[in-house]
């Protein structure tokens, strides 16, 4: 029986023999909250995946971690300042001045593993998982959207590992916003924003673009934080608003200072091909088929791609 689905799920047999860890998502950021349960719960089984494959390949290659920055956790609700004053709190315990360059390498020296999400998935900016193994946390990042958007979407991610365990959870919109008011600060502290974005008009546009390119958030997120400030109106925000809209700046894939690179995967598995490891003796290790941890790891993987599979396709009729 299980030779069959193996054959079927084109999966190695030993790999339906494991079992696999399943961590509830720290995070989940969907671009709309009509994305289908089925999608949500695949995801997150693919997190999960993803984690129990990393953290196989690191205790069966007797990998020690080594990460720098530990992941605090902090309850917003003794806070006078929420979810802000823990983004200020984590930027000074990593020393971090002024914007933050690199986010996703910020995460890895915690032991985050950010991994590109599978292209099919389709709604879903990120899901995160805690791991249970040597491995901090796994984030599985939509790699089709702006580059801010994914800046953000990390320092969201970040805020649900930093917060959720210690904060009372009320609601999920009530953590979203959290997380959302966590990521804004940390990316960019509002105190350092103010003095432009609470005077600043729509025909001064190319103010706001230099505040964007300095701090690598996105220009709805800057009016948005003035917003919530109250330094702008409801009026002044919904015109702003019309004013990006109108200029197709909402949605435009604009270039970051900061682009998202993460590295850790790959460094891992080179590491581990360096030390003697071929990609046979990985996909072993994790009971996984090549083609499963090609397509996992992406230009990660530091072995030889293999060529695309062609199947044959008999017409009906």
């Amino acid at each position: 029986m299980l030779n069959s689905y193996a054959r079927v799920l084109d999966v190695p047999v030993a790999l339906l023999r494991q079992v696999i860890p399943e961590q509830p998502p720290e995070g989940i950021h969907f671009r709309s909250q009509t994305v289908p349960q089925q999608r949500r719960h695949k995801v997150i089984a693919d997190a999960n995946f993803v984690a129990w494959i990393l953290n196989h390949l690191m205790t069966e290659a007797e990998v020690e971690p080594d990460f720098p920055l530990t992941l605090p956790s902090f309850d917003a609700d003794l806070m006078e300042g929420g979810a802000r004053e823990a983004a200020h709190l984590l930027r000074r315990a990593w020393r971090i001045h002024g914007p933050v360059r690199d986010i996703a390498g910020l995460l890895e020296q915690a032991g985050v593993f950010i991994i590109s999400m599978p292209p099919q998935v389709v709604g879903v900016d990120a899901v995160t998982v805690r791991t249970l193994g040597a491995v901090t946390a796994v984030i599985l990042l939509n790699d089709a959207v702006p580059e801010d958007r994914k800046r953000h979407t990390l320092a969201h991610e970040l805020g649900h590992l930093v917060l959720d365990d210690a904060t009372i959870s009320r609601s999920i919109r009530e953590n979203e916003d959290r997380a959302d008011a966590f990521a804004g600060e940390f990316l960019a502290p509002y105190s350092e924003l103010r003095s432009t974005v609470s005077n600043i008009a729509p025909a001064q546009l190319e103010q706001l673009e230099e505040l964007r390119a300095r701090w690598g958030v996105s220009l709805s997120s800057l009016i948005r934080r003035a917003f919530l400030a109250g330094d702008l109106t409801e009026s002044q925000y919904r015109y702003w608003f019309r004013v990006l809209n109108a200029r197709n700046l909402l949605r435009a894939k604009l270039a970051s200072s900061y682009p998202v690179s993460p590295r850790a995967a790959g460094e891992l598995l080179t590491a581990l091909r360096e030390s003697g490891y071929s990609a046979n003796d990985m996909a072993e290790l994790t009971s996984c088929g090549l083609r499963e941890l090609q397509d996992i790891f992406g230009t990660a993987w530091p072995f030889l791609a293999l060529r695309p599979r062609l199947r044959v396709v008999t017409p009906i009729g």
